[in-house]
Order: structure tokens, then C-alpha cells, then sequence
């Protein structure tokens, strides 16, 4: 399925989801190299736009790497969850992206995530939740850096 949009009067075509999603993406020289990025800032916009427009259940309609030579798209898949995805499924990117930085997104994963918390499992506990260990190892405490940050991190990792 082809996509387009309009930017200062001239109109950019993108034959497929991979070429939306290549020339909408911050510049890279691997991508110029490769020749997926986009040709200019406009077309770049053009994309961006494209996408923000775009359904979030194109993205299940329209894989971008094929099923059969790929282990994460089979994954996806396979395993997607219609039930879950049913709330969103018919917002776009762009009005997905405006819910997820607003307060209700924020209160919706807190109420989500004090109900699917488990208070034996480490991700329960704040103070491992940068670095969690999946071990019993004693840690070492940390040494050298004094910084505000690293006094930060030594409460946070090491209770």
C-alpha cells in the first residue's frame, strides 16, 4: 500500500510501510549510505506526517519484514494479543503518541501496573528498578565517582 502527503505544495509518495518508516527516522549516514534515508528535510516532515496519520493496525496488516525469514516479526505475530490491542487499535501513530505523553497515559500504567506487580518478584521493589538482578550475587559497593548522580545510583542499587 502506497502512502503520501503534502509539504509545501509538493506531494511525497512512499511505496510501502519500510520506506514510511526509513524516510520518516532521524538522519543517519548508514541509512544515506544504504539509501533509505530522506532525501531532504521536507520529504523527511512528509513522513513524519504519513505516519502520524497512519493506523495503528496497519503495522499488523503490513509487516515490514516478512513473516517467513523473520523470528521477531513471527514473534509479534504470533503471540499478538487482539483483546489487549482492541482499546487502541483504531487510533493513529500520531494520536497513540499524544496519548502516551499525556497524565492519563500516566494513570493508566500506574493502575495497570499496581494491579500486575508482584511483590516477590524485583521489579516490585523501586530501589531495583535500574539494574535489576536476577540473582542472589552480594554486590559490590560501588567506588571512585562522588558525583550527585552516582550518590543517587548507590541508594537506588545498593539498599
Amino acid at each position: 500500500m502506497a502512502y503520501a502527503h503534502t509539504v509545501g505544495g509538493t506531494r511525497y509518495l512512499f511505496p510501502d510501510l519500510r520506506t514510511l518508516l526509513a524516510r520518516a527516522s532521524p538522519f543517519r549516514s548508514g541509512d544515506a549510505l544504504a539509501g533509505s534515508a530522506a532525501e531532504s528535510a521536507a520529504e523527511r516532515v512528509a513522513a513524519q506526517r504519513a505516519l502520524a496519520d497512519l493506523p495503528l493496525r496497519r503495522f499488523l496488516d503490513e509487516t515490514v519484514v516478512p513473516y517467513e525469514t523473520d523470528d521477531v516479526t513471527r514473534l509479534i505475530l504470533d503471540t499478538h494479543d487482539a483483546a489487549a490491542f482492541a482499546p487502541i487499535a483504531h487510533q493513529t501513530v500520531g494520536q497513540f503518541r499524544d496519548w502516551l505523553l499525556s497524565d492519563a497515559a500516566t494513570a493508566e500504567a500506574e493502575r495497570v501496573g499496581s494491579r500486575t506487580r508482584h511483590v516477590d518478584h524485583p521489579s516490585a521493589d523501586p530501589r531495583t528498578a535500574i539494574g535489576d538482578r536476577h540473582d542472589d550475587r552480594p554486590r559490590a559497593p560501588p567506588t571512585g565517582d562522588t558525583s550527585a548522580h552516582t550518590q543517587r545510583q548507590r541508594r537506588v542499587l545498593c539498599p
